[in-house]
């Protein structure tokens, strides 16, 4: 009798567990769809603080009563996981120290309201993903939010009230149009993940598919930003090349002739449009004597990608960094000047070269400007120790990648959706930024990819 209750008493616990996992997993999920929509809109939504809130309860109580342990992230971690979370913890450890010997300790320190959430997080995602692949559902969520992004954007420009859009000329919901750009291509390729999950040479998947491509596409090239132009063209090769559709017969050629016609078209279209609501909002101003935004046209923008002039003023930003690198003693080499420094130059030091390659004031706010290059910030935050700690964590990142692969721990179209997105984190860190990559979100929300696959 007492043998059959403990068995009834443990089957409820397995059941209570299940559930409970269930529902805070539930919270977990639209707390990253809800991040990622915030990082593409430019009002405060809110409701992500909130579910980030109630996860955290949750996921409180969860490893209080026992469903879940903390200490299974490092347990259950192979080698060069471990090595890349160590190199992390140090990385992030020298930040907080720059921070004490930073000529602005506050506005260094600032920036940590946003890391810490993200850091909770991401030990939430981990933790949760140790025994199940939840984790998917995860990524996924972040390629709904940027199908409902793309898709209000075509509400938004042609079908809505046009004057709360910070852009006529171009498509994008926010300032900075290339972050905007890029959040759409990660959450465009985890969409195309899941689409060739369903089976390989499927009418569906080569229907979902065209469609995430002619949905999205046509926002990230109107954006204007030039590194979503370039990154999006070779997600298109890459894609083309890991699934190879002409393998599938006549389905599959007929797949790739749509999307070679039918996205470029759609692209077009949606730009010949754009172009006349611009013309139609350039009328209305007139008569209403409110002038609108002055913009770069965008053939224009992308001119300068061929015409060799695609880094804009990055390279003058650049040698303002090296140039102050360069005048670094013994203990700053080693140490650098301590966290945000690298934002303070442009702020302080370098006030009149700024002035002349802008003119309008640019570096009156600190943290306005940036060495737009997350190694040359190490260097000026926190010396050579810094930098090195960060390409380590870079080599680990890529490391673990190329262990994935290889040994096969998880399907080649999540690799390639994966690999394209670390790729694109990367090349963010290494031309913009104004806080360094532990500062962008996507770091914290993919890094778990890279610790789900034992």
């Amino acid at each position: 009798m007492d043998s059959s209750k403990k068995g009834n008493e443990k089957k409820m616990d397995l059941r209570d567990k299940k559930q409970f996992k269930h529902i805070t997993g539930m919270f977990i999920i639209v707390t990253v769809f809800l991040i990622w929509l915030q990082m593409m809109l430019s009002c405060d939504i809110v409701y992500h603080k909130v579910t980030f809130v109630v996860s955290c309860i949750l996921f409180a109580l969860y490893v209080v009563m026992g469903f879940g342990k903390i200490k299974d992230i490092w347990t259950e971690r192979t080698g060069e996981e471990r090595r890349l979370i160590i190199a992390i913890i140090a990385y992030m450890a020298i930040d907080i120290v720059g921070i004490f010997y930073s000529p602005v300790p506050l506005f260094g320190a600032y920036k940590y309201t946003t890391i810490l959430p993200m850091v909770f997080m991401c030990i939430m995602i981990i933790s949760m993903s140790s025994d199940c692949r939840w984790h998917d559902y995860v990524f996924l969520s972040i390629g709904l939010a940027s199908l409902c992004i793309s898709i209000y954007c075509y509400g938004a420009y042609f079908f809505m009230d046009r004057s709360g859009l910070l852009y006529h000329k171009r498509i994008s919901l926010i300032k900075d149009y290339n972050v905007f750009s890029t959040c759409i291509l990660m959450g465009m390729l985890m969409l195309l993940y899941y689409a060739g999950r369903i089976g390989e040479g499927k009418g569906e998947v080569y229907i979902i598919s065209l469609l995430v491509f002619i949905i999205n596409i046509p926002v990230v090239i109107l954006s204007g930003s030039k590194r979503g132009f370039l990154l999006a063209i070779f997600i298109l090769i890459g894609y083309i090349y890991i699934k190879r559709p002409w393998r599938d017969g006549k389905r599959g050629v007929v797949f790739l002739c749509a999307l070679l016609i039918l996205v470029p078209l759609f692209t077009r279209s949606v730009s010949l449009a754009l172009q006349k609501t611009y013309s139609e909002d350039y009328n209305d101003s007139l008569k209403t004597s409110v002038d609108i935004p002055k913009e770069v046209n965008i053939k224009s923008n992308y001119k300068t990608i061929y015409n060799g002039t695609a880094l804009g003023k990055r390279p003058a930003i650049w040698n303002i960094a090296i140039k102050e690198i360069s005048s670094f003693n013994i203990s700053s080499l080693l140490t650098g000047n301590g966290t945000g420094y690298d934002c303070y130059i442009y702020n302080q030091k370098y006030t009149e070269e700024m002035d002349r390659l802008y003119g309008n004031g640019k570096a009156a706010q600190l943290g306005s400007m940036s060495p737009h290059n997350a190694f040359l910030s190490d260097m000026l935050n926190g010396g050579i120790i810094k930098l090195c700690v960060s390409i380590y964590i870079w080599y680990c990142v890529f490391l673990n990648l190329y262990i994935m692969y290889k040994k096969g721990l998880q399907p080649k179209g999540f690799i390639y959706a994966i690999g394209a997105v670390w790729a694109i984190i990367f090349i963010n860190s290494m031309i913009s930024g104004s806080y360094g990559y532990i500062y962008i979100k996507p770091f914290w929300i993919f890094i778990t990819s890279l610790f789900t696959n034992t």
